[in-house]
């Protein structure tokens, strides 16, 4: 539990210069003690624990995505506030 506890204070670090992975990019998560014994060169060779159903992906191609109208389109993002002070 300590290990992925390390990893995710690591992860949150406000400062993206001092944030793990920000020097040496995913290698340097990658050497994390966390993941340690991670064979990184199969891990595509490797099966999932569970695969979806077709069934879930029918539903998941059914979703709903409502259309922007050209103003909320041409809008400029506003980023939310939520995290001024975090």
């Amino acid at each position: 539990m300590v290990k992925i506890q390390d990893l995710i204070s690591k992860l949150l670090v406000k400062n993206p210069k001092k944030r793990i992975g920000s020097m040496k990019g995913s290698v340097e998560i990658k050497r994390h003690e966390f993941f340690k014994g991670v064979n990184w060169a199969l891990i595509r060779s490797v099966r999932p624990p569970e695969v979806p159903s077709d069934l879930y992906k029918v539903k998941s191609s059914r979703v709903h995505i409502p259309k922007l109208s050209k103003q909320e389109r041409d809008a400029p993002y506003q980023i939310p506030r939520h995290f001024d002070y975090f």
